[in-house]
């Protein structure tokens, strides 16, 4: 026993060195291809399903202008929510401060706080979305990074372009009918005023959240929906550097879809086809798992999808501002010794640690912390999960597992509900904080005493995964 005991050791001790080595390169990697807010006007531009629109996130909290922000018309989002053009809320491109709002179904204008308190339980009107809240951040960041009170040179602005209750195939170029216009509706519009006022152009970011309805209908294997997101991708880039003229490319920041939305089926393949087209291309980076935030038991709600927006912007500004690399908390080596399973962790902020993640409005643990152990297909037994080290997991197991591929599964949905425990101790501050108004609109269980009046947590979770053992 003492041997084992010793090699298990061994073996924790070689996985947190490399673990650790993978965080440490990370920030000391530089990129110096990455598009840079240097324009006048530096485009934000969200496009996907639901949860990019804002579904379901009223009321609308960010309702104050921040450092001159702007945005196409008097909402981030056009008139109609799945019209294949991107017609401005209020007819004229103009660009006016951005803030969030709620708008009516059907006719898309912006409701007032009166009759956005009086929505039914369940309404599906779109309000706070996650750009409003990114872009915001975004911008505090950008100007502590260059010690201004607020770089007026260089003016962010935010259109949100998501259709919801989409496939990948109705979002891409070419489909009919092309909702793609939107993209590009947004992109010639706001270009359209920047030379109309002789002002210089570029898009910093592209900000993309689907993949929810692939799980269901559409492609729902991984390469299949790989092949199709890198090729979204590429039209999307090409598209922003042909109507900019601007030659570096944007950064394409996504989430990872999950939650009530994943599907063990085809080893979480949507999950798995985002993260690991985040490992394999430039400029293109996981910001954050969908799981963790407040939301409705699907889509999230007012703080859910501002908290989100946080975290988007905190990546964003270490990718882009200060030009280092990134990878979400995930898994980089699994090694099974005896009864042991050994997982390594790239941990943006190490060390490791387990948290409660909100399900709906709950924060909700989970006996196993998310973990499942697989052989050839089928769970095992599992006896504990520990953190053993600033990057290490073990899951101890009721016996040995004994012939077939032994793998592990986080963020299941038949066992977890796509949600899991893990999280790294990054102590970044976020710029707005957690509210709650009682009648606004918001659902009493939105009243959280560990949340209210405190700024948005932005430790990095873990992403949901399928893996085999390297052993």
């Amino acid at each position: 026993e003492g041997e084992v005991t010793t090699s298990i050791k061994e073996i924790i001790a070689r996985l947190n060195q490399t673990a650790l080595s993978s965080s440490h390169s990370m920030t000391s990697a530089y990129n110096a291809v990455v598009a840079r807010p240097i324009w006048d006007y530096n485009h934000f531009i969200g496009y996907g399903q639901s949860l990019n629109e804002g579904q379901e996130g009223y009321p609308a909290l960010s309702t104050v202008t921040r450092h001159g922000n702007l945005m196409l018309g008097n909402a981030p989002r056009p008139l109609s929510q799945d019209k294949p053009v991107f017609e401005p809320v209020g007819g004229a491109f103009q660009l006016k401060p951005l803030v969030a709002v709620v708008q009516e179904l059907g006719t898309g204008v912006v409701m007032t706080d009166a009759a956005v308190a009086a929505l039914p339980v369940g309404a599906q009107n779109i309000g706070e979305n996650p750009l409003v809240g990114m872009v915001n951040f975004a911008k505090l960041q950008h100007n502590q990074r260059w010690m201004l009170a607020n770089d007026t040179s260089r003016t962010f602005v935010g259109s949100v372009c998501g259709v919801g209750g989409r496939i990948i195939e109705s979002l891409s170029k070419g489909a009919s009918p092309e909702l793609y216009q939107r993209y590009l509706g947004a992109l010639n519009g706001v270009h359209g005023v920047a030379v109309a006022e002789s002002k210089s152009y570029g898009v910093v970011a592209i900000n993309f959240l689907q993949g929810e309805y692939n799980y269901s209908l559409g492609d729902c294997t991984k390469a299949g929906y790989k092949a199709l997101l890198s090729k979204l991708h590429s039209d999307m880039v090409t598209d922003a550097l042909s109507i900019s003229g601007q030659t570096a490319p944007p950064v394409f920041i996504t989430y990872q879809t999950g939650g009530s939305y994943s599907s063990d089926v085809n080893g979480l393949a949507i999950a798995m086809a985002q993260l690991e087209l985040s490992e394999e291309r430039e400029n293109w980076v996981m910001a954050t798992p969908v799981y963790p935030y407040t939301d409705k038991y699907g889509h999230m709600d007012s703080n859910g999808y501002r908290w989100i927006g946080k975290q988007h912007a905190k990546v964003w500004h270490r990718v882009v501002e200060l030009g280092q690399d990134w990878k979400p908390l995930s898994p980089l080596e699994i090694v099974v010794e005896g009864r042991d399973v050994l997982i390594s962790f790239h941990v943006p902020c190490p060390p490791l640690a387990f948290g409660k993640p909100y399900v709906g409005l709950v924060a909700t643990d989970y006996a196993k912390k998310g973990f499942e152990v697989l052989v050839s297909g089928v769970a095992v037994s599992i006896v504990s999960v520990e953190i053993v080290a600033d990057c290490v997991v073990k899951i101890s197991l009721a016996a040995e597992p004994e012939g077939g591929v032994v793998e592990v599964r986080y963020a299941g949905k038949a066992a977890f509900n796509g949600n899991g425990c893990l999280h790294d101790s990054d102590n970044t501050v976020a710029d707005d904080y957690y509210e709650y108004k009682a009648g606004s609109g918001q659902y009493p269980a939105a009243n959280i005493p560990e949340l209210v009046g405190k700024p948005y947590p932005l430790q990095n979770w873990c992403v949901a995964f399928q893996r085999p053992a390297s052993n």
